[in-house]
């Protein structure tokens, strides 16, 4: 009895001894989060949609992309001024990309040295609100009208827009002339695909995919093998049968 009392205190011993010196487990690591991809915002009137829907095909995988209607910061009404913080707490972008132009050329003052002023201190507020988290800022010039008149005025707010990104060098210009072919109004590409819309101011397919791939080079986001030709360029906004024609 005595020795079979001794061999079970010996063995507890044992094993107790074996549990205090047996090595620790291994952590478990944790699950891997999957890379948050880059968000970008792209900001303007229906020329920018058309933008808009090109870089969303384009970056698939890469980037997530939204887009936000405006028209402008020269015809608006004070309460505008307060979309771009919600803009800047709903979607946390890491790049910013304005494309303006259109409607900002109505005034009958513009041009003028006092238009130069107001307008300057406009966009220099608009881009400190959209720079208020860090974002990287991108401005890209309007893209030049059929209309002589109207590109001539357009010129005038592409000036303002270079005067604003030489104020605040942290700002990128994209040339949309120069991504469509030509410092000036091009129809269609040398091979004949149609870049602009019948009314010489919005984009065709092409036209958007043109200034979509010089934007997302500046922004240095990657694209997929063969978006400027994907399902994105035959439906709307990018594109309307009656206003982009063979």
């Amino acid at each position: 009895m005595r020795r079979a009392l001794g061999l079970t205190l010996a063995l507890a011993l044992v094993a107790g001894v074996a549990m205090l010196w047996s090595p620790p487990r291994p952590a478990r690591a944790a699950p891997s989060r999957p890379a948050r991809l880059p968000r970008i915002v792209l900001i303007g009137d229906s020329v920018s949609g058309e933008v808009a829907a090109a870089a969303t095909a384009a970056t698939a995988g890469h980037a997530q992309v939204e887009y936000v209607l405006t028209i402008g910061t020269a015809n608006v009404n004070d309460d505008w001024w307060d979309v771009w913080p919600r803009v800047l707490d709903r979607d946390h972008p890491d790049a910013i990309a304005v494309l303006v132009g259109p409607w900002e050329i109505n005034r009958p003052d513009l041009g003028t040295p006092a238009w130069s002023a107001w307008y300057g201190a406009r966009l220099d507020r608009w881009a400190d609100l959209l720079r208020r988290d860090g974002a990287r800022l991108y401005w890209l010039t309007p893209a030049p009208a059929r209309n002589p008149t109207i590109d001539a005025r357009l010129d005038v707010v592409t000036s303002a827009f270079r005067a604003l990104a030489s104020r605040r060098p942290a700002i990128t210009i994209v040339d949309s002339a120069i991504a469509l072919g030509a410092t000036g109004y091009l129809e269609r590409t040398a091979s004949g695909d149609r870049l602009r819309r019948v009314d010489g101011l919005h984009l065709c397919p092409a036209g958007a995919a043109r200034v979509a791939a010089a934007l997302l080079d500046a922004m240095a986001v990657p694209t997929v093998p063969g978006w400027p030709r994907g399902a994105w360029a035959t439906t709307e906004p990018a594109y309307s049968a009656t206003e982009c024609p063979p």
